[in-house]
């Protein structure tokens, strides 16, 4: 069986995308002889090479969507429900040479469209700011260059144009499929569901009426769960209060790139995290650390906004947020992201500062807050305040809470298994 998947980060990487991918490739490999392609879509070319047991494929070698497709001869493709310029251009040649297209949703339905309650002006604004950036959300600082990110969709959408000139779609129906079906996503990210698939993994049945409504065959969706939660184990239902507050306390900050994906714009990110850095050392005792995202956020950026501070700021990037989160007394984090949904999967009592922004909490969150393992925060001059009075009270985690975690957090492989077991039923017909 060979797999074609296309990513904008590399396998390498500590991504939801790749992390989702992998699980599944290892059940796959499990059942059956596998080939993976990854093909990798950034600004900038590299040579294509193999990374591990499978081949990473530069999208600048090929001039559509159709000769890279034909080149690698998959026997389907594995794409994410969000939607992007790269994927649905993938889709529309699979969908010329007859090769099946499995996508997979990462959220249940109710959390998707996060953004859809902002205002016209801000969704102009913001977009205005994606356009005009001088990076994409997977550059380091030394990749930086003069509208980077606005020249990098305009390849795309050449090579989307490319595509559909290829398959004998004239120009006017072109421009009518990139209009429609591919720009709107730039404005519009609430849809988060491609069309063109053959089949869909769905984390829950929150997608399918919605799904069958907008013209998806119900035969098409399986209900897996996400291979992306799979094999935590938490069985603690309480989180005891810290009995030594007169001593120092660890904290662990969280990040959510929000400059990154133009909710802030450099100057309201620095602030914001310099004063909250300027509220902690103000008590000695409360030691801190930063985790960033492993791929939108570049370490080097964070490297030159601390290196004037008088102590040394410990910046976690690559590490596995589990493996790493025990060493600490508390969690403190802003926006809305997954690692809020780990850390609470963890047990972790989490602080999340409110931006006064209007996005969807992350799941378990609410349920968080509604038992005390979540206390929200207003203020930023609150802070100290609210860390000594969250470390020094008893959680007990609430059966809501511990219904949804076991719903979320698949375990033993069941979702990748589920998945691995429907390609290769697919596939074989």
């Amino acid at each position: 069986m060979k797999i074609l998947a296309p990513s904008y980060v590399f396998p390498n990487i500590r991504h939801i995308r790749t992390i989702m991918f992998k699980n599944i490739f290892s059940s796959l490999k499990n059942k059956t002889e596998l080939d993976v392609t990854w093909v990798i879509f950034q600004p900038d070319k590299f040579s294509s090479t193999n990374h591990h047991d499978a081949s990473l494929l530069d999208i600048h070698g090929f001039d559509h969507a159709v000769s890279l497709l034909k080149n690698v001869n998959p026997d389907g493709i594995l794409i994410t429900s969000t939607p992007d310029i790269i994927q649905y251009t993938m889709c529309i040649a699979a969908k010329y040479l007859n090769i099946p297209i499995f996508s997979i949703y990462v959220y249940s339905k109710f959390l998707v469209g996060s953004k859809s309650h902002q205002p016209i002006h801000k969704s102009i604004r913001r977009l205005f700011g994606k356009l005009s950036a001088n990076k994409v959300s997977t550059d380091s600082l030394s990749q930086y260059k003069f509208l980077r990110r606005l020249k990098f969709i305009m390849y795309k959408i050449k090579f989307s144009f490319n595509t559909l000139h290829n398959i004998k779609i004239n120009f006017i129906g072109s421009l009518m499929t990139v209009s429609k079906n591919i720009l709107a996503d730039m404005v519009d990210r609430t849809r988060n569901y491609n069309d063109m698939a053959d089949y869909h993994f769905l984390p829950d049945d929150s997608w399918s009426e919605f799904l069958v409504k907008n013209g998806i065959d119900r035969e098409s969706l399986f209900i897996t769960g996400n291979p992306y939660w799979e094999n935590l184990v938490c069985v603690d239902n309480s989180v005891q209060k810290k009995s030594d507050l007169q001593n120092s306390v660890n904290l662990l900050i969280v990040t959510d790139s929000l400059r990154e994906h133009n909710y802030w714009s450099e100057k309201q990110m620095n602030e914001f995290i310099q004063n909250l850095i300027l509220k902690l050392q103000q008590n000695t005792n409360l030691n801190f650390s930063f985790k960033i995202h492993p791929s939108s956020e570049d370490k080097q950026y964070y490297s030159k906004l601390f290196q004037n501070y008088p102590k040394p700021i410990q910046i976690f990037q690559s590490e596995n947020l589990f493996d790493i989160i025990t060493n600490f007394d508390l969690v403190i984090s802003y926006g809305s992201t997954t690692a809020h949904t780990e850390t609470i999967a963890s047990n972790m009592k989490l602080i999340l500062i409110d931006l006064g922004m209007d996005l969807e909490l992350a799941p378990l969150v609410k349920e968080g807050i509604s038992c005390g393992l979540v206390t929200m925060c207003k203020s930023v001059d609150n802070i100290e305040k609210i860390i000594y009075d969250c470390l020094d009270k008893n959680v007990v985690i609430s059966n809501n809470l511990m219904e949804k975690r076991a719903a979320l957090f698949s375990k033993n492989n069941e979702s990748s298994e589920q998945i691995a077991d429907i390609m290769i039923e697919k596939l074989s017909k």
